[in-house]
């Protein structure tokens, strides 16, 4: 069955050995200069029938804002356990830059290039960034939120979010 862009779907069947009884398969050829968009939380499975170059970029939106904060909190709390030995020497010895906080906030960034502080500042201009749009804006905004109310519980930088947080209540 080819599509608008040229793909050539083989099949359509269901996962083998079970899996969840709504799920298809779907498969196809991409040619050169194909896209192919797969929407979040989309498994899938890519085999290269010849030497090629894959350039893929992952979408942050509203729809799956919320869990790559859960995702964020997770990093966190791994570094919180993998760091409760030595936590005290690194309040010790970062004091004059603002003790532990800061210095887990540089190793969440150097191990994943996003931390605390550049998620909440992300959130915080997709909300202003949409509030002129009113179509888009109270579902950015409640999707931010969201977002930042799951920031403020956890056990370090919470201030930042919860900054953030008052930062969008109307005055």
């Amino acid at each position: 069955m080819p599509s608008s862009a040229g793909l050539s779907i083989d099949s359509v069947s269901p996962p083998a050995g079970g899996g969840a009884k709504d799920v298809s398969v779907i498969r196809f050829v991409q040619r050169p200069g194909d896209l192919v968009f797969v929407p979040s939380s989309w498994g899938h499975f890519v085999r290269n029938l010849t030497p090629c170059l894959s350039i893929n970029h992952n979408w942050c939106n509203r729809h799956n804002a919320l869990r790559m904060t859960r995702l964020l909190v997770s990093e966190v709390e791994y570094l919180h356990m993998s760091l409760a030995d030595v936590r005290d020497l690194l309040e010790d010895q970062n004091r004059a830059t603002g003790g532990y906080e800061p210095h887990l906030e540089w190793l969440l960034h150097n191990a994943s290039s996003w931390n605390v502080s550049s998620w909440t500042a992300l959130l915080l201009h997709a909300v202003a960034d949409r509030r002129s749009e009113t179509e888009q804006a109270g579902d950015v905004l409640a999707s931010a939120v969201a977002c930042l109310e799951v920031l403020s519980r956890i056990p370090s930088n919470s201030h930042i979010a919860r900054r953030a947080l008052l930062s969008l209540v109307p005055e």
